[in-house]
């Protein structure tokens, strides 16, 4: 079963590798996460997944002149109702601020999708590309990572001890 497995993993990544898509990824060492982050991982989520994904979509695929720009942001579904609710308020306000940071001449459209990720090819190469950096960061194993890192353009780090590899 491992095999077939293991199999199927390695036709998906190299599925992803020859896909049109550009890929981020950011590792986090525990030893590297302030103590109040830990004892609270929602605000770690909210952090990561608005701070690090909103401001380079808006940079690199929307346009300040243009009337009309939209984000749609699928994230998954992991959330309790209203931490969804909570995550939402704090993505609109950062969308605002990087709107008028950036200079936008009208507003940015963003449409928050809550999604199982059972249900979305979105979210399940999201799940792959995050185990691939898991399993090369943590187990020093980059057999999947390979076969996907061409597609990774945007690579972070928190790192204090500086063992992550990349």
């Amino acid at each position: 079963m491992e095999a077939w497995t293991d199999s199927l993993r390695t036709t998906f990544k190299l599925l992803i590798g020859s896909f049109n898509i550009d890929l981020g990824a950011v590792a986090i060492r525990k030893d590297s996460v302030k103590v109040d982050l830990k004892e609270n991982p929602n605000i770690l989520y909210n952090y990561l997944a608005v701070h690090y994904v909103t401001p380079i979509a808006v940079k690199n695929y929307l346009k300040p002149f243009m009337p009309i720009n939209r984000i749609k942001f699928k994230i998954d579904r992991s959330l309790s109702k209203t931490d969804r609710k909570l995550f939402n308020e704090y993505y609109d306000k950062t969308v605002s601020y990087i709107k008028w940071k950036e200079g936008f001449k009208d507003d940015i459209l963003a449409e928050i999708e809550h999604e199982n990720s059972l249900n979305d090819v979105c979210l399940q190469i999201a799940d792959y590309v995050a185990g691939s950096v898991f399993r090369k960061t943590e187990r020093d194993d980059p057999t999947y990572y390979d076969l996907i890192k061409g597609r990774i353009k945007y690579r972070d780090k928190w790192d204090w001890n500086n063992k992550i590899n990349w």
